[in-house]
């Protein structure tokens, strides 16, 4: 019996596959006011799943990111905190419908290091 349970789980721990996030449908929102982009720092997220391309925007200015990972962290902390320098203390994450949770999730743990921010987040088609 235990050789059987063992077979068991060896077949199903092989024949498994780790999934990636599950697709989630959001709905249109309904209520809630509107953030000014002219007044917020913008945080461009776009790509396909983890392809990613990151472009910060703020009082019209875009400017893309380093692809590397620990430059693009400082780059994007130090945008957040130049933006509530001048006043600007919203940061708006605009993520494409198309880009994996995680990635976005990934870039959100970093804007919220910089304390004294309100963080919003929006998905783009």
């Amino acid at each position: 019996m235990i050789d059987v349970v063992f077979l068991m789980l060896i077949f199903f721990i092989v024949c498994s596959t780790l999934g990636r996030d599950a697709a989630v449908q959001l709905p249109k929102a309904e209520y809630g006011v509107a953030v000014n982009p002219k007044t917020a720092n913008v945080l461009i997220l776009s790509g396909v799943e983890d392809e990613l391309s990151v472009s910060m925007m703020s009082g019209g200015q875009k400017v893309s990111c380093s692809d590397n990972e620990e430059i693009q962290r400082e780059e994007i902390i130090q945008f957040i905190q130049n933006g509530i320098r001048c006043g600007r203390t919203d940061v708006v994450i605009q993520a494409d419908r198309r880009l994996h949770s995680g990635e976005v999730m990934k870039i959100e743990s970093i804007a919220s290091v910089v304390s004294g921010i309100r963080l919003y987040i929006v998905v783009k088609d």
